[in-house]
């Protein structure tokens, strides 16, 4: 009788059995031999446990593969390739993806590329990651217009019209590049720094061109410079959603000239929007103005604000619940800073401020304090201030060019916030602070690689909204998931894939990676 091959599955793997049937003659009866073949892997057998082919060694191999997958799902690599050698558009990639999974300094990128299935690849195998070459890859694209063929690319197929414009600072210990200059820092460091500018698509999330300017500029130059570039690239309608802190006559008067279709939120900074909110702080409450956003019902009133001569269109909100929340939390803090300033003691007169400011933080313009000969501290509430700054809460101004209703205002800005709130948390991610670089062009360089590596961040973390995974995961959780999937090295030169637990099947499953987790062979 002829032998067949036997599929059984156990907990929940599946294995291949021969099985030899034979004719029993003491029994008269037909039985079977079985003999273990091995797991079944794409219909043949494998043998994990086989003595012919021990483990040599275990590469990293899951983290890789949703940024591969993004890389082909973007054309990252057709972009780059427009503007770079091949062998530079691998060695951008991976450092893009080092900036993502595992940031660490260009002299350890080679033994981190080791350990990676990257190096046996043949797509990244033999790339030169000694410190050395890096640092004159990175000084080599910072040289390059490979930003500007980048931009180009990354418009030309994900720019749907809506555009979201931040500008950030990037601190630097280094006095040797001539754009690091000393101005007003962000981030509220006293380190030369640059000013980065990052305009991002806010339908996909997705950066699309950044720009570099010398700390000191000031904010209505950038601005300039990144409309004009806008233009220059070839998008002709937008709109661009624009922080408060670009809310100046200059600003505006600029989009205007340039017929720029905006949305941006008043600054109270300003006497007029001030006197626009107090003005119509109980008129915004007429049942008129009563409208319905999502399941929340606000107060809406269009307005028009006079920005030292320039008059601006806008919707006034008055939103009862924010007002609530934002107020609950002021007074806990509030509270919060004073009672720990009444326990403090400071035995140096000298050090009074600078421990009250550390303390107080934002709330320092909300109160007095006053030091006593025993060290100990009387704290007053200054009344004015804290009345104004309560009456402000849950009302704000949203302004805008173009033909925009208040919902669609509302929108938009709300939209933006949350894009805005991912890539300030990615900021940190990617380690791009400080910059211990020597040469400008090397900086250059640097960024256009973590320009790389948050495009590729920002479309994951979209991906684990879209699959839902997001709600188990952040992006770290994933990574750190899928970095316990290793390609296993056999002594017969056989690469063999680690067992996937529950977990990882699932995120797999989910996120369509299927065919990148059944590598086996040589």
């Amino acid at each position: 009788m002829e032998s067949f091959v036997q599929v059984r599955k156990r907990g929940g793997q599946e294995y291949l059995y021969e099985v030899t049937p034979y004719y029993d003659k003491e029994k008269k009866q037909i039985r079977q031999t079985v003999k273990y073949l091995g797991k079944n892997v794409d219909g043949k057998p494998v043998k994990v446990r086989e003595t012919a082919k021990k483990p040599r060694r275990a590469l990293g191999y899951g983290e890789f593969q949703p940024l591969l997958k993004i890389v082909e799902e973007l054309g990252l690599k057709e972009i780059l390739q427009d503007e770079l050698p091949d062998r530079d558009v691998k060695t951008a990639l991976l450092l893009a993806f080092n900036r993502v999974l595992r940031p660490v300094s260009m002299r350890n990128v080679e033994s981190w590329y080791e350990a990676s299935y990257l190096s046996e690849q043949s797509e990244f195998r033999d790339l030169q990651t000694t410190s050395q070459r890096l640092s004159e890859f990175l000084e080599r694209i910072g040289e390059s217009d490979a930003s500007t063929g980048l931009f180009k690319g990354m418009i030309q197929r994900f720019s749907t019209g809506a555009l979201i414009y931040d500008l950030t600072s990037l601190s630097s210990y280094s006095k040797l590049i001539n754009m690091l200059e000393y101005g007003y820092n962000r981030d509220g460091l006293s380190t030369a720094q640059v000013n980065l500018s990052i305009v991002t698509d806010k339908d996909s999330g997705i950066p699309l061109m950044y720009d570099v300017y010398p700390g000191s500029i000031v904010d209505v130059s950038t601005l300039f410079n990144t409309v004009r570039r806008i233009k220059d690239l070839g998008i002709a309608r937008y709109t661009m959603i624009i922080d408060r802190g670009f809310f100046s006559k200059d600003n505006l008067q600029l989009l205007f000239d340039e017929n720029v279709v905006f949305v941006i939120p008043a600054s109270t900074t300003l006497k007029s929007v001030k006197e626009m909110i107090t003005s119509l702080h109980d008129d915004i409450k007429d049942p008129d103005n009563l409208r319905k956003y999502h399941d929340t019902v606000i107060f809406v009133k269009p307005v028009s604000i006079d920005v030292d001569g320039l008059v601006v269109k806008g919707y006034y909100y008055y939103d009862r619940n924010r007002e609530n929340l934002d107020t609950n939390l002021f007074y806990k803090r509030l509270y919060n800073v004073v009672d720990e300033l009444k326990n403090r003691h400071i035995k140096n007169p000298y050090d009074t401020e600078r421990i009250v400011r550390s303390i107080a933080g934002k709330l320092y313009n909300y109160i007095e304090v006053q030091r006593n000969i025993d060290s100990s501290l009387t704290v007053t509430i200054k009344k004015n201030a804290v009345s104004q700054r309560i009456n402000r809460m849950g009302r704000y101004i949203l302004c805008y060019h173009g033909e925009m209703t208040w919902e669609e205002c509302l929108r938009t800005y709300k939209e933006r916030d949350q894009v805005e709130k991912r890539f300030h948390h990615l900021k940190n991610d990617l380690d791009a602070v400080p910059l211990n670089v020597r040469k400008e062009s090397t900086m250059k360089g640097f960024l256009f690689i973590c320009f790389l590596a948050l495009i590729l961040r920002m479309r994951l973390q979209k991906h684990l909204e879209e699959t839902r995974l997001d709600k188990k995961y952040c992006v770290e959780d994933l990574i750190l998931e899928l970095e316990k999937i290793h390609m296993i090295k056999l002594e017969d030169g056989d690469w063999l894939l680690s067992e996937l637990t529950k977990k990882q099947k699932d995120i797999i499953e989910r996120m369509s990676l299927e065919s990148c987790y059944q590598k086996t062979g040589k």
